[in-house]
């Protein structure tokens, strides 16, 4: 669903319809819950200001960081996968973690 920045649906005739999560559209290749809890608080805050009729301030951006997952391989290693914005592809990153002595 197209959405405005501050999170309201695109359509001037529903200014009080707020949306966050997958539903709003923000043209993230890959969305998730990171992107979906940001979307989330900046909505809640822009309904409070909104139920006190003050001007909406909070807006959405997609920020490179939503788009990267760290895949644990064991408790001795990892690697992270990056998904830009412009391709499903991912790109790996290996990023080994140093053994912790228990």
């Amino acid at each position: 669903m197209r959405t405005k920045p501050t999170l309201q649906i695109d359509d001037d005739s529903l200014p009080n319809v707020f949306v966050c999560g997958d539903l709003a559209g923000h043209g993230e290749k890959n969305p998730n819950a990171r992107s979906a809890m940001r979307k989330a608080m900046i909505a809640a805050d822009n309904v409070v200001l909104a139920t006190q009729g003050k001007e909406l301030k909070h807006t959405y951006a997609p920020f490179w960081a939503d788009a990267v997952i760290k895949l644990t391989l064991g408790m001795v290693s990892g690697c992270r996968a990056h998904f830009p914005f412009s391709s499903f592809r991912p790109s790996f990153t290996a990023n080994l973690v140093p053994r912790i002595a228990l």
